[in-house]
């Protein structure tokens, strides 16, 4: 049984979201995830990563646009096989915009959704956490000693967790010689740590590195 997620476009030209289910190794005709409530009439919703902690027992996220035209993150969830409408999640009370591009649910209602915001001089990262099946107010990571402090750049890719509470964030930031670097954030018995700065291998240029996955299979030992 597998869940995937993405979008697609409809007769009337717009993106949609969409998630597609996998079931005794048969795939299922593709479902359309509404957004939320305060939509616009072009939301163009998408939908990013999934995770699932049983067979139709999902979280998707992604983002879309409100009728104010802000782009913000959404979390929709499949219930007993059923996708709900998505839930929006609004950008942290220094930002504009939200698009999440990562989640990770080691236990049924404990998930963390990861993503980007947007602020007036640039973009930082983002971490959602859930627990007890509710979601938490958006927090933001905090900038490298080296990095670019006028229009930053450092969204998070993805996320993977170990267990609940023990979870590590990837992906790359704006450093103040202009270059990209890779970094991780982890997490540490429910307590988000400070950013960690990847060295690149020997023979790199040292102009851009970033990481875009990540899999944890036991506290301390991720890849």
């Amino acid at each position: 049984n597998c869940s995937a997620v993405g979008s697609y476009i409809t007769t009337e030209n717009r993106t949609a979201a969409l998630a597609a289910t996998e079931s005794g190794g048969v795939w299922g005709t593709g479902v359309a995830i509404s957004p939320p409530a305060n939509k616009s009439a072009t939301s163009e919703p998408t939908l990013a990563a999934v995770s699932c902690t049983a067979a139709g027992e999902c979280t998707a996220v992604g983002g879309y646009l409100t009728n104010t035209s802000e782009q913000e993150g959404m979390v929709a969830r499949e219930v007993a096989g059923t996708w709900q409408p998505a839930v929006e999640i609004p950008a942290p009370a220094s930002g504009e915009s939200v698009i999440l591009s990562g989640i990770d649910c080691p236990e049924a209602g404990q998930c963390v959704a990861v993503g980007g915001y947007s602020t007036a001089g640039g973009e930082g990262g983002l971490i959602v956490p859930e627990s007890a099946g509710t979601w938490g107010a958006a927090m933001t990571t905090v900038l490298p000693a080296n990095a670019k402090t006028s229009e930053p750049y450092e969204p998070l890719q993805t996320v993977s967790c170990a267990k609940a509470g023990d979870c590590l964030a990837v992906g790359e930031y704006l450093d103040s010689s202009e270059h990209y670097d890779a970094f991780v954030v982890p997490d540490v018995g429910g307590t988000w740590g400070a950013d960690e700065v990847i060295a690149p291998p020997a023979g790199s240029t040292g102009i851009a590195a970033g990481l875009s996955g990540v899999s944890c299979l036991s506290s301390g030992s991720c890849t």
